[in-house]
């Protein structure tokens, strides 16, 4: 009796050891890990997305709640990056919008200055017929005041970064006004030979568009024959 109450006795005292070394350890290992997690949830109050809790995980709802953890932090540091990416474009946007209508405002003014200094020239050029010299100087300041007005057509187009307004439009009616233009704009050494259609639908077009759009064909086609054609 005497040996069993002391073997049970040893033996208590190994399992209370035990019991309490398998607590000790658990305890220490679950406050890592709990400690692991609490340092991820600050660094991601903080605002550092990146920051992960490396592998190995535990096993169980720990390990469940780091993976979880991970897979949140992730989703947040891609929707940052779209954020950043939605807001680049956003500022990239307003200043070519600022650009333009900079641009569209200058090149207005100007295109107005141009008018009058064209129209004063072509009326000289008439004046001086007497004089060849006077004339081809006038001349040539047309030529000039033409060429400035091209690239104001092309700035005010730049300028005009706004959404389109389509309507029904007959191209063969917006040809013929457009005539006159291209005739002054493109010279006499170019001939314009201007052909309808009578079956000509009418077409869903921002006229203002295709105007800018026919008169930069018609310019590139001059400037393709320099020798006139």
């Amino acid at each position: 009796d005497r040996r069993l109450i002391e073997s049970m006795a040893t033996l208590a005292a190994v399992s209370l050891l035990l019991f309490a070394g398998v607590w000790i350890v658990a305890e220490l290992s679950i406050r890592r890990q709990i400690g692991r997690i609490a340092d991820m949830a600050t660094r991601l109050a903080q605002g550092d997305l990146g920051a992960r809790i490396a592998p190995p995980h535990p096993r169980g709802e720990i390990g469940g709640l780091m993976a979880e953890l991970n897979r949140t932090a992730e989703a947040l540091e891609q929707q940052r990056a779209a954020i950043d990416d939605l807001n680049q474009k956003l500022r990239q946007s307003q200043k070519m919008e600022a650009v333009g209508q900079l641009t569209g405002g200058v090149a207005h003014d100007f295109n107005n200055l141009l008018t009058v200094i064209l129209g004063s020239n072509e009326m000289l050029v008439q004046s001086l017929s007497g004089n060849q010299e006077l004339r081809g100087m006038a001349e040539l300041a047309v030529k000039a005041a033409e060429r400035g007005a091209e690239l104001t057509t092309q700035l005010l187009a730049f300028g005009r970064r706004q959404a389109l307004s389509p309507k029904p439009s007959d191209i063969n009616r917006l040809l013929a006004g457009m005539e006159k233009l291209l005739r002054r704009t493109l010279g006499g050494h170019v001939d314009i030979e201007l052909v309808q259609s009578g079956s000509l639908w009418r077409a869903m077009v921002d006229t203002g568009q295709i105007e800018n759009a026919i008169l930069n064909l018609c310019l590139n086609a001059r400037d393709a024959t320099p020798g006139g054609g």
